[in-house]
């Protein structure tokens, strides 16, 4: 009889698409479909005094008004409140719209408004964050709520659903990559069969990102045929031309997602009226860095967490844009442990929700799972999965929760293997080593890695110690070395220095015969790209290696996460340009350097090897240039300008030391790249709140307490990565990163401000509690 027991929901609400799932009358759990589809659009449309609308009808809305439609609300979670038309609304009242369809939906099939709901949230997301999720929650009528992190709903799934054991001390990875944002978390089984994340990081990347790298891909060939009017396509702000462009991202989507299982796929280009086909090879290349991300984020919870190999019960791959066969490829390259791939991976965290708090009720029967490429069928699962084992809940309303939180030393690189020295190039050395041979089978050729022939045992490992054009280049530059360059100083002062490192400041002789099989160059020039300060210091062509091109150089991470050393770099030479990629795979750890050597697959000898040029940056990105000599080209350094240094002000209760404002190219909290023509004003501030009798408690600090003001006396009220922290009386945030996106050049006289608010930042804003730092931009 439906009524007795209250049904309960659980929902994933997802950057593009929002999932659910209704337990009824504590028995059965079954998808709750939107327009026939378990995948509901997290679209919303905000029509002239009426509700908003959500799913696929905001997407036909938008049709009619692009400029009252937001796509992706999630990922506007950090923006306070969002302008769609002429409506100024807060991202709670979005993601509220959304939860409220499903709620109906739930009301719908249940007989009734479900009498509890779960919503699951990225793990690494902070208390204000999940207070959003909860006032949008609030907004909706959704009763009796619990928060989960997303980790703890995917381990449920894969311990009930699956019916996959995990004995108590054994671990479980989740790689969690959905259409705007990344997790990946190691999970500890405790005896009383409950969870314990041992290691959490994620990142504002996913899907969208990929999605963008295929209009990219298109807009070169665009750009090629009509400039202008690709130019019109992406910018123009002309309704008629805004639809076309929504249209372009779709068409890019559903390519992206074609190229998983097809080598090619064909884009429809409105304005041009043509298709633009993407090759499978042109899509991983651009999609290998952003996932690099991931792959490396998740290899450094892998090592935090201590697990070793066989305390791993499975690596579990979640999110929509897990499925891309390069992530399955990438992490068993980098991890050494076989992904298990579902087929609909989209619906692991709303069912798994369901059984990740007490009470959770029996599960559906699987769905079918697929093997990642290249790897082994799964064993099959029971024909019926065991009861729900009751697990502890991440949180209830986390309003004046903590978050999960990482375990000590986030910032820590990844050990070094077992045994030291450099580990050797081809795939990706895996975070454990094989004790009976690599992951791949030996011998095989990779593009833009060095050929190790197989002999028997002992020779191989002869080879890989002893052949130079087999050794990686990577080497940690640590305190123990005075010089900066990689190498440990010896007693006498006079460094020493292998073939494969890199010595910034020495003058090699260049060989300059034309067309030598072997050369060298002397670079010597610094850039700044992506959070990477990159010193560039020697070019090397020799004939008999591979591949022959190589650029030694000292990376440095200005970042506070380990980052992949793959960035896109292309070398111009002979009129002809090739692709560099690392010979290696070890990230580079936060806030240190290491040496890393690119190389190139050049076809010929270089004519002269000194008139080379590479180019740093991909697609739409904002490019360093680098000549190998002053006579090559036009040197672009990217080099941050200070525009303000050590200025304090004081709005009201709040006060604000800027130690340095500078004009960057890149965002080093994000490790992101500008776009062509705009850059990033940054700046490192001390917030101090010094109390006030009417406040009880602390002051919060966020995105609402700065402003930009512009030269038009405008101003831009939510700078990029603004803080979001909680400041007791006379207490300091240090070091509080604030990015403004400016369009270049933008001369003229700016200010950057310090708003005072009041209590909870409630109050409007007012000239006696606003302060001014100003500056000026030089044409």
């Amino acid at each position: 009889m439906l009524g007795i027991e209250p049904s309960r929901l659980g929902v994933d609400l997802g950057t593009t698409h929002t999932v659910a799932a209704l337990a009824v009358q504590g028995a059965r759990v079954q998808q709750l479909l939107f327009d026939s589809s378990p995948l509901l659009s997290s679209a919303v449309y905000a029509e002239v005094g009426r509700p908003l609308i959500a799913g696929r009808d905001a997407e036909r809305a938008a049709r009619i008004d692009p400029t009252r439609f937001e796509p992706n609300p999630k990922r506007r979670i950090d923006d306070g409140n969002v302008l769609l038309g002429d409506r100024e609304l807060p991202v709670a009242e979005l993601l509220a719209a959304i939860l409220r369809r499903v709620a109906e939906e739930a009301a719908r099939v249940g007989g009734g408004s479900p009498g509890s709901t779960v919503l699951t949230y990225p793990a690494n997301w902070a208390t204000t964050r999940r207070g959003v999720l909860a006032d949008a929650a609030q907004r909706a009528g959704l009763r009796s709520l619990t928060l989960v992190p997303e980790p703890i709903a995917a381990a449920a799934y894969f311990t009930t659903v699956l019916g996959r054991p995990v004995p108590p001390g054994a671990g479980l990875v989740v790689y969690d990559l959905g259409a705007g944002t990344f997790d990946t978390s190691v999970l500890r089984r405790r005896p009383d069969q409950g969870w314990e994340v041992l290691a959490s990081e994620g990142v504002d990347v996913g899907g969208l990102d990929l999605d963008a790298e295929v209009v990219a891909v298109v807009g070169e060939a665009m750009t090629a045929r009509d400039a202008a009017q690709w130019a019109r396509l992406t910018d123009s702000g002309d309704e008629g031309v805004r639809r076309m462009r929504r249209a372009l991202w779709d068409d890019a989507r559903a390519a992206k997602e074609q190229l998983s299982r097809a080598p090619s796929a064909a884009v429809h280009v409105p304005l041009f009226d043509t298709h633009a086909h993407v090759t499978r090879e042109q899509f991983e290349a651009r999609a290998r860095p952003w996932l690099a991300r991931t792959v490396e984020l998740t290899a450094v919870a892998v090592a935090r967490a201590g697990l070793a190999p066989g305390q791993i019960a499975g690596l579990f791959l979640v999110g929509g844009s897990s499925r891309i066969p390069l992530v399955s490829t990438m992490l068993h390259q980098r991890l050494g442990v076989p992904p298990t791939v579902i087929e609909q991976p989209e619906l692991v965290v709303a069912l798994g929700s369901l059984s990740a708090v007490p009470g959770g009720p029996p599960v559906p029967a699987p769905p079918r799972m697929s093997p990642a490429p290249g790897y082994p069928a799964p064993p099959p699962s029971p024909a019926s999965a065991p009861p729900a084992t009751p697990m502890s809940p991440a949180a209830a309303m986390p309003v004046s929760g903590t978050p999960v939180s990482a375990s000590p030393g986030s910032g820590s690189p990844i050990s070094a293997p077992p045994g030291g020295g450099a580990p050797t190039s081809g795939p990706p050395m895996p975070l454990w080593p094989d004790p009976v041979g690599p992951a791949y089978k030996p011998g095989t050729p990779r593009r833009g890695r060095s050929r190790l022939g197989l002999g028997i045992a002992a020779a191989a490992a002869a080879v890989l110690l002893l052949s130079v054009g087999g050794v990686t280049t990577y080497q940690l530059l640590s305190e123990e070395d005075p010089t900066g360059n990689g190498n440990r100083g010896s007693s006498s002062g006079n460094p020493t220095s292998s073939p494969n490192s890199l010595t910034i400041g020495q003058k090699p002789q260049e060989n300059t015969d034309p067309g030598a099989p072997q050369q060298t160059a002397k670079i010597d020039k610094t850039v700044w790209y992506g959070g990477r300060k990159i010193t560039f210091g020697e070019a090397t062509y020799n004939a008999a290696q591979d591949p022959p091109l190589l650029v030694k150089t000292a990376m440095e991470n200005l970042t506070n996460r380990p980052v992949y050393p793959g960035i896109d770099m292309s070398l111009s030479i002979d009129g002809q340009s090739f692709q560099g990629s690392p010979q290696g795979s070890e990230s580079v750890p936060a806030n240190a350097k290491s040496n890393v050597t690119f190389g190139f697959r050049v076809q010929d000898a270089p004519s002269q090897l000194s008139a080379g040029v590479l180019t740093v940056g991909g697609g739409g990105e904002l490019k360093a240039v680098v000549p190998f000599s002053d006579g090559a080209g036009t040197f672009v350094s990217l080099e941050p300008k200070p525009v303000v240094t050590n200025q304090t002000v004081r709005a009201g209760a709040l006060s604000m030391t800027v130690t340095t404002c500078e004009i960057r190219a890149d965002n080093v909290k994000a490790g992101q790249q500008v776009k062509d023509g705009q850059r990033f004003l940054a700046c490192v501030a001390d917030i101090k709140y010094h109390g006030a009798d009417d406040r009880p408690g602390g002051q919060n600090i966020d995105d609402t307490n700065f402003r930009l003001r512009l030269p038009d006396k405008q101003t831009v009220e939510a700078p990029t990565d603004a803080p979001i922290d909680l400041l007791n009386p006379n207490e300091v945030g240090k070091g509080q990163y604030l990015v403004f996106t400016l369009t270049w050049p933008a001369p003229g006289e700016y200010a950057l401000q310090l708003l005072d608010l009041g209590w909870l930042n409630h109050d409007d804003p007012s000239p006696a509690r606003t302060k001014d730092i100003p500056f000026t931009l030089a044409p």
